[in-house]
C-alpha cells in the first residue's frame, strides 16, 4: 500500500520553514514563477538526508496499518538485509511496539520491547492507536537510539560491580575473567578448578596460558610450606613446574578450564592465585583438617 501524507492543511503550515534536524527547506507558498528553485532546493537537501536515514523507517499506510522500509543493519559481524513490508495491521486501542530480532525477523506486539539483557533486538518504533486510527505524530521513531546496532544484553564484567553495554561475543572473548572454585576435601585431597570466562560470564572455549601459585593469603607471594601429598594437574596442560608443588605455568583445556589436585595429610591452609593477561585472581581458602 502507498504511504499516506499528512493532511493538506498540515503541509501548507510548513511554508517557508526549515526542518531543524535535516535542514530541508519547505518552499514558500505563493512564490509565483520562482517556486521551482525553492522546490529543487528542497528536493536536493531532502535526498541528501534520507538516502541512509530512510532505512527501516516505520510509516503509515492506512488508518490502522503501517509499513516498514527496507534497510540494513549489523548483527555483530553479520550484515542483515531486511526486505521491508508494505502493510502490517496494528492492534487498536493499544501501544504497538515494533522491532527487529537479531536475525532480521520483524515483530509487533502490545506488551512492550524485550529485555535487552535477554533478547538482542533493534527497536524501530512504537505507535499509539486509538478508536481505529493513529496520526503521523503517534509514530515514535526509535531507530536513532541504536544507529543500526542491536541492543542488549547488559551484564557485569571483571569484579561483577561494573555494568557495561552489550559486547558482541567475539569482543567478549577478548576480555576474560577467571573463577577459582575450591572443592571439598576427600581422602586428604582437594581439587581446585580454574575456569576462564568471557566478560559476559560465559565459559570461554579457548586455551589460555596462566601463571599459577599457592600462597598463604589471597594475592599473596608464593608459600613457604610445601604440601605433603601428591600435587598434580588433572585437567589442562602443565607447561612448567617453576617451584615443586607450589608454582606452575599451565595451559587450560579447550573449554578454558584447568584443575589442580592437592594432597595433604596434615592440617594446612593455602590459596590458589592465577595470573592471566596480567590480571591476578584468587580463590577461597583451601583448608585441610586432620
Amino acid at each position: 500500500m502507498a504511504e499516506l501524507f499528512p493532511a493538506d492543511a498540515d503541509l501548507e503550515s510548513l511554508s517557508g520553514l526549515i526542518d531543524p534536524t535535516t535542514g530541508v527547506y519547505y518552499p514558500v507558498k505563493g512564490e509565483g514563477l520562482d517556486w521551482y528553485v525553492s522546490f529543487v532546493k528542497c528536493i536536493y537537501r531532502l535526498v541528501s538526508n534520507v538516502s541512509v536515514a530512510g532505512g527501516l523507517r516505520v510509516y503509515k499506510v492506512a488508518s490502522i496499518a503501517c509499513g516498514v522500509k527496507p534497510g540494513k543493519f549489523f548483527d555483530g559481524t553479520t550484515l542483515r538485509d531486511y526486505a521491508g513490508t508494505a502493510e502490517e495491521v496494528l492492534t487498536d486501542n493499544s501501544t504497538n511496539y515494533i522491532y527487529l530480532l537479531a536475525d532480521g525477523t520483524l515483530t509487533i506486539n502490545t506488551t512492550g520491547f524485550p529485555n535487552p539483557a535477554q533478547t538482542r533486538h533493534l527497536r524501530l518504533a512504537q505507535i499509539d492507536v486509538s478508536d481505529g486510527s493513529f496520526s503521523h505524530d503517534d509514530i515514535s521513531d526509535l531507530r536513532t537510539a541504536h544507529l543500526w546496532q542491536l541492543g542488549g544484553p547488559v551484564t557485569a564484567i571483571a569484579d561483577d560491580t561494573v555494568d557495561t553495554a552489550q559486547l558482541h561475543d567475539n569482543v567478549a572473548d577478548l576480555v576474560p575473567k577467571v573463577t577459582v572454585s575450591v572443592g571439598q576435601e576427600s581422602g586428604n585431597t582437594i581439587a581446585v578448578t580454574i575456569q576462564v570466562q568471557d566478560c559476559q560470564g560465559n565459559n570461554n572455549a579457548n586455551r589460555f596460558l596462566g601463571h599459577v601459585w599457592l600462597s598463604n593469603s589471597q594475592y599473596g607471594s608464593e608459600t613457604s610450606t610445601t604440601p605433603s601429598g601428591t600435587v598434580s594437574w588433572t585437567s589442562g596442560t602443565q607447561l612448567a613446574e617453576i617451584t615443586a608443588k607450589k608454582r606452575w605455568s599451565v595451559i587450560t583445556n579447550s573449554s578454558g578450564q584447568a584443575v589442580l589436585s592437592i594432597g595433604e595429610s596434615g592440617s594446612a591452609t593455602w590459596y590458589l592465585n592465577v595470573e592471566i593477561d596480567g590480571r591476578v585472581y584468587a580463590g577461597s581458602a583451601i583448608t585441610f583438617t586432620v
